[in-house]
């Protein structure tokens, strides 16, 4: 990460469940919405949204909760991008805590988390009689509320902002909770809502936090393209080390789509590349003291391959990635 030249980066934390099938280290049952009650690891990571790069990842035990080790991950992750680079930290309710708030105002990094509705939040959200349509209700059917909270064990309130969303007008699969399905007057509406310690406008905020979303399709790729769920070692430090060289798979594969392939509508998935660009019948011969790499490409595709040639000729480190 020291090789890009980049102003401020959006740091994106998340967890994961990889379901296990046998006795190996680590393996314990623990949260699995997908197989109950089957052993797991329970990894956790970060992603930097511009470069769409993991920053860090830990394979953790299955019955770690979200936020278990979150203090020393984070540790170790600000030595691979300081602090001062951070410009943003976004987070799920599994991270709602009082302990990781208070390391990240510390640290002096900005921050949206995703809110956890415990019943004292919940209380404080029926007391609200001011809501606002959000997009002066144009588009999203949504209202909105902000205000001062405090949790029992926290030491100084918090700016939280929660929206809620009629499920008669978003429809029954709308993203949120439920808080009082009990009671006519709200039982349609389905609520989300973010603690945050900055100062932009409430929709801003929740438009923000959507674009986190980019690292489930992060974690998606890592499962299914890069087969983090395919291996387990008997020994967890050895799962973690193949583990984390995937991750350094993975973003030399970024660098070369993000690179080469930029001018692309839709970045190709790690199955297209390989197709287009890696997995080519080539053999090496030797002219004079050249070692010369023969690819055995069409003529229709030899202009494409010609052209990586070129664009890589031309590109080194310090990579320059605009994050306007």
């Amino acid at each position: 990460f020291e090789q890009f030249s980049i102003d401020k980066v959006t740091i994106d934390i998340d967890s994961t469940v990889i379901s296990r099938y046998g006795g190996q280290e680590g393996v314990k049952k623990g949260y699995n919405p997908g197989k109950h009650g089957r052993g797991s690891h329970h990894p956790l990571m970060a992603f930097c949204s511009e470069l769409k790069m993991v920053v860090n990842a830990w394979m953790r035990n299955g019955n770690s909760g979200a936020s278990t080790d979150f203090g020393e991950f984070l540790s170790q992750m600000v030595k691979i991008i300081p602090e001062k680079k951070i410009g943003l930290l976004r987070a799920d309710a599994g991270f709602f805590s009082d302990d990781i708030l208070v390391d990240l105002e510390d640290r002096g990094l900005n921050y949206i988390v995703s809110a956890k509705f415990n019943p004292r939040l919940r209380n404080a959200v029926y007391e609200q009689t001011q809501w606002y349509p959000l997009d002066n209700g144009k588009e999203t059917n949504i209202d909105y509320c902000s205000f001062e909270y405090k949790a029992e064990k926290w030491e100084a309130p918090r700016r939280m902002i929660v929206l809620r969303k009629d499920t008669n007008k978003t429809g029954k699969d709308t993203p949120g909770k439920l808080l009082f399905p009990e009671l006519e007057e709200f039982e349609n509406y389905k609520y989300v809502g973010f603690v945050t310690n900055m100062e932009l406008s409430s929709e801003l905020i929740w438009r923000t936090y959507n674009q986190r979303a980019d690292c489930e399709n992060r974690i998606k790729e890592l499962k299914y393209e890069y087969g983090i769920e395919g291996f387990c070692m008997k020994q967890m430090g050895a799962t973690e080390s193949a583990f984390r060289w995937i991750m350094v798979a993975h973003n030399l594969m970024s660098l070369f789509r993000m690179k080469l392939l930029s001018e692309r509508r839709n970045a190709p998935t790690k199955a297209t590349v390989n197709f287009e660009c890696i997995a080519i019948g080539s053999y090496l011969t030797k002219k004079s003291r050249n070692i010369i790499l023969n690819l055995s490409v069409q003529d229709k595709r030899r202009q494409f391959i010609e052209g990586l040639f070129q664009k890589l000729s031309g590109i080194g480190p310090p990579f320059i990635i605009s994050n306007a």
